[in-house]
């Protein structure tokens, strides 16, 4: 092989070893921008609750339960008129099944 093969050969490796990273690059950039807003769907501030909701650390009552396990309205809803944060929903969702 002459020396103009050895050094095509080289940089064709590069170019793909360069695509395939820069190709990583933009999967995890897009899969960080994926969890990042479903992470923020989460904690948002729906629909202008306050950033501490009023019943924070108070026990969950026997009609919000019903609300939550009856998933009657959206949970941002829910998250509006009991005053507690989306998350805190899903929270006691789990809790409320696993019972």
């Amino acid at each position: 092989m002459d020396t103009y093969t050895i050094k095509s050969l080289l940089f064709a490796g590069a170019c793909s070893t360069l695509s395939v990273i820069i190709y990583h690059y933009i999967f995890l950039k897009l899969q960080e921008v994926r969890f990042r807003s479903a992470i923020s769907e989460l904690f948002e501030d729906p629909m202008g609750t306050p950033a501490r909701p009023n019943n924070h650390n108070q026990p969950w009552s026997l009609s919000e339960d019903n609300l939550v396990i009856s998933k009657a309205i959206s949970d941002k809803e829910l998250s509006y008129k009991t005053g507690r944060t989306v998350a805190a929903i899903h929270v006691r969702r789990s809790i409320l099944k696993n019972k």
